[in-house]
């Protein structure tokens, strides 16, 4: 089982010793780089515990060249550093200088020694920054003490320096991290929206580290301050070691185990195994394990809007078909010979059952005003059946221009594109104003002779005779009164 599934397994305490008298000592970059954050003591406790372990160390090619790249610009933010917090108080002193200023005249309030002693604590403030800063360039760049670190550093990692992955190594490497970071494969996934190639960093680090462990057949102790869930396997925002996928890929690779450490828990690793390592320093060390483990979630919620927002701008930016509008389809039908014929077919039968009902009106209104005849009510039975007839007629002309509709939908090159948009018509016969609501009657194939049929005395029936012939009979009510 745990053969299998390593990955979940921490190292025993006895394996755990084993990587660290015999295997391979790899630091981050993030971790060299926090050689020149620490105060002196705790850098000093750990190069103490890097040069009993120098016969170990080793870094990937990909980790000296982020160094080099990084170092100044970690020296330059720790020197401005004072000439920022020092703006940042002015800016608040202003601010609460004028909030202050918008009560002078407040029955309740003596706005003048609140100013006095907001001023006095400015002052304090910044004159301690002032006084930092000036500490800082007498202990660190006069006595050149960031020279001192880097020499250290280029002593301890002298010929211990992986080699570079050529051009076409590396564009191979960058080819599989786009298919290894779209599925969340560690590790760098968390880089994806990073300029290429520097997206790719975390992967040729790996890489690198496997082909030098393929090489020498030695398990690792892997050191850094990378707090991201591409290295980390984290469950609740609690670490548990490293990735499975990595324990299991340096396994396939060496036939060894690697584990990983924060900076903080290599040095409290290494006291155990070495008296003179403080205890203050392994706490200084925790404290900025803490620090980038806040700026990992907060880089996390950013990679998480970052993420969304690339969504959006890629979905804005893909090419789309235009929607057509109503106007536009409204041209195309009035031009459509069918619709057209259509068309007409169905205002002469609106025609035709308007008049129909007219006539009715003025049969049903005459018989009102008169004494009812024979005659009359006759009128009034040929008005009803040419009323039934004629709309009848309109229902047989509403189905035909449904089929005109049906047609103009499904020809090549007059879909009309919706992009799933609810708001858009789905059928062309969507757009008519007003629209065709059918009646609850069938359609008729042929004239019907209606001069005999009295509606009031029996019922129009419907039989369908194929699959487009429907024919429509009359059949007497037997049981009416005679």
């Amino acid at each position: 089982m745990k053969s299998t599934f390593r990955g979940y397994y921490p190292p025993s305490r006895a394996e755990l010793l084993t990587m660290w008298s015999e295997g391979l000592l790899v630091l981050d970059t993030n971790a060299l780089l926090n050689l020149f954050r620490y105060s002196k003591s705790a850098r000093e406790d750990f190069f103490k515990a890097l040069r009993a372990k120098k016969d170990a160390l080793w870094i990937p090619w990909q980790v000296g060249q982020e160094f080099h790249r990084r170092r100044i610009e970690i020296i330059n933010h720790q020197t401005k550093a004072f000439e920022s917090i020092e703006e940042a108080l002015t800016r608040a002193h202003n601010q609460a200088e004028s909030a202050l200023n918008g009560y002078k005249r407040h029955p309740s309030l003596d706005v003048q020694p609140l100013r006095d002693d907001l001023k006095e604590a400015f002052e304090s403030l910044i004159k301690k920054v002032k006084a930092s800063a000036e500490g800082h360039r007498d202990t660190v760049v006069r006595r050149r003490t960031n020279e001192s670190i880097l020499t250290s550093i280029t002593r301890l990692y002298e010929g211990r320096v992986g080699v570079a992955f050529d051009e076409a190594k590396l564009a191979e490497i960058y080819a599989e991290g786009a298919t290894r970071y779209e599925n969340k494969v560690p590790p760098g996934f968390a880089d994806r929206n990073k300029d290429e190639p520097g997206r790719y960093g975390d992967l040729v680090l790996w890489k690198q580290l496997l082909v030098h462990a393929s090489d020498v057949k030695l398990p690792a102790i892997f050191v850094t301050d990378d707090q991201k869930e591409d290295w980390w396997y984290t469950v609740d925002s609690e670490r548990h070691g490293a990735r499975p996928e990595l324990v299991q890929e340096y396994f396939d690779a060496a036939g060894q185990r690697v584990h990983f450490m924060t900076s903080d828990r290599f040095l409290d690793f290494a006291k155990s195994q070495m008296v003179d390592i403080s205890e203050e320093s392994v706490n200084e060390a925790e404290r900025f394990t803490r620090e980038s483990a806040r700026r990992a979630l907060t880089a996390r919620d950013r990679e998480a809007e970052m993420d969304l927002d690339w969504r959006r701008r890629t979905s804005r930016s893909m090419p789309r078909e235009r929607p057509m509008s109503i106007a536009e389809r409204q041209r195309l039908l009035d031009r459509d010979v069918e619709f057209q014929r259509a068309q007409h077919q169905l205002r002469t039968a609106q025609t035709q059952a308007s008049i129909a009902r007219a006539a009715l009106s003025d049969a049903l209104a005459n018989q009102a005003r008169e004494p009812e005849t024979a005659e009359s009510a006759q009128r009034i039975i040929d008005a009803e059946r040419r009323v039934l007839v004629a709309e009848r007629e309109v229902v047989f002309a509403q189905e035909q221009m449904s089929e005109v509709f049906r047609k103009f939908d499904d020809s090549e090159g007059r879909r009309p594109s919706f992009h799933d948009d609810p708001r858009m018509p789905r059928r062309m016969r969507d757009i008519l104003e007003p629209p065709l609501s059918p009646l609850d009657l069938p359609p008729l194939d042929e004239p019907i002779d209606a001069s005999n049929q009295d509606p009031r005395h029996g019922t129009w029936r419907s039989r369908t005779v194929d699959e487009n012939r429907v024919v429509i009979d009359w059949h007497p009510d037997e049981n009416r009164d005679t």
